[in-house]
């Protein structure tokens, strides 16, 4: 709203208008749209105020919300991490076989998530700016101060001149030489160029057009308008059985005896569990299982949870 139009109170003679009208609260985040309203058909000296107050919760800010567990980043991490697993290990012997299976869980639960809590450790205060050197970062001070002097002589001009073309090749070899090592610690660390791309990605797109049977879709409506088309034909055929000889299913009511879960079975999936991924409600990462599994093997808690498992069943 233009300043001009403000005003809330004008004077008998027309001549002083003043803003003396507000609206107060204490939570100015759900105030939207205020606005003052003209010509209302009454007489009066003052204009109405108007505002629209939003009564839905805020969301919550991103820092606000409980951080995620260590993800085991450095080799200090993961030994004091199984020193405190292997010093519970006294405590997970003592587990009694007549407990449910729910409290046996609760204990490895908790046992786990006290070994993961690490003291965040004092580091050195690292460089913001990792890409660029500590010469290219001097001569974009250098280049910075020539800028801001008013008078310059000829002298400094051609230097200006010169320090405009050093800086641009500083930088872009800065780049490439940050981009090269970026790929080559991940292909030797981790063996894959996807995650190299994906650190060194700045912004990710939308899709940008997606084909058709007839034409290509470039609008982000035209592209909503065709998945939906899509998905529409696609639930609604139903499939038909084909096969004539397909028999009906029979079910028996004998118990089927199921064999018994081996160590082995238990620690290959957790071998196949992938890192750096998300945990979940229970908050432990698939890193604190994979290491903690070398140390489980010896007392089979896997195994012992599985079979009561079982066996409830």
């Amino acid at each position: 709203m233009r300043k001009n139009r403000k005003w809330t109170w004008v004077s008998p003679n027309e001549r002083t208008k003043n803003e003396v009208d507000y609206i107060l609260s204490n939570q100015p985040k759900r105030i939207r749209n205020v606005e003052v309203l003209h010509g209302l058909g009454f007489s009066s000296d003052h204009r109405l105020v108007r505002a629209t107050y939003v009564l839905e919760n805020c969301k919550k800010c991103r820092t606000s919300f409980k951080p995620s567990t260590n993800a085991f980043k450095t080799e200090e991490e993961i030994t004091e991490y199984t020193e405190k697993l292997r010093n519970c290990m006294k405590e997970l012997e003592t587990l009694d076989n007549d407990e449910g299976v729910q409290t046996l869980y609760n204990k490895i639960e908790h046992i786990i998530k006290n070994c993961i809590l690490i003291k965040p450790k004092k580091r050195n205060p690292i460089n913001s700016n990792k890409i660029l050197k500590k010469s290219t970062i001097e001569l974009i001070e250098r280049r910075s101060e020539l800028l801001k002097t008013r008078h310059k002589t000829k002298e400094m001009k051609e230097e200006l001149c010169r320090l405009f073309k050093r800086t641009k090749k500083a930088i872009k070899q800065n780049y490439a030489d940050y981009r090269k090592q970026i790929i080559e610690t991940t292909l030797t660390q981790y063996r894959s160029t996807k995650r190299a791309y994906k650190q060194l990605s700045t912004h990710k797109n939308w899709i940008q057009n997606l084909k058709t049977r007839i034409t290509t879709t470039n609008t982000r409506k035209d592209i909503i308008d065709c998945a939906t088309d899509f998905y529409k034909e696609l639930y609604k055929t139903v499939e038909t059985c084909t096969s004539k000889n397909k028999q009906p299913r029979k079910y028996s009511n004998t118990k089927e005896e199921l064999p018994e879960v081996d160590t082995t079975e238990v620690e290959m999936h957790i071998k196949k569990l992938k890192s750096e991924k998300s945990p979940g409600p229970d908050g432990i990462p698939n890193e604190a299982l994979k290491i903690g599994s070398k140390l489980e093997k010896k007392y089979h808690l896997k195994t012992k949870m599985k079979k009561k498992r079982l066996n409830a069943e």
